[in-house]
């Protein structure tokens, strides 16, 4: 329990594979949303964010995995060689 750990992280497979997530959403204290780069279609964040808030969840934020190289290479040009 909660007594015995400040954080725990949990990981659900993907939606589209199971519906795990959602069903222990609205039980934890945030839920972190990973998607795919160039396989995540535009707005899917946003409509899994819904799904989960929901079945009671809250959304701390989305996280952006497997960025290519040339997405990288932009980000950079971007933020004008800065971090």
């Amino acid at each position: 329990g909660r007594e015995a750990t400040d954080w725990a992280v949990m990981e659900a497979p993907g939606l589209e594979t199971a519906a795990a997530g959602l069903a222990i959403a609205g039980q934890v204290d945030n839920c972190v949303i990973v998607t795919r780069a160039d396989a995540t279609p535009p707005g899917e964040g946003d409509d899994l964010r819904a799904q989960i808030e929901h079945h009671g969840g809250r959304v701390a934020g989305i996280v952006l995995n497997r960025m290519g190289k040339d997405a990288l290479a932009a980000d950079t040009l971007w933020r004008g060689g800065r971090d």
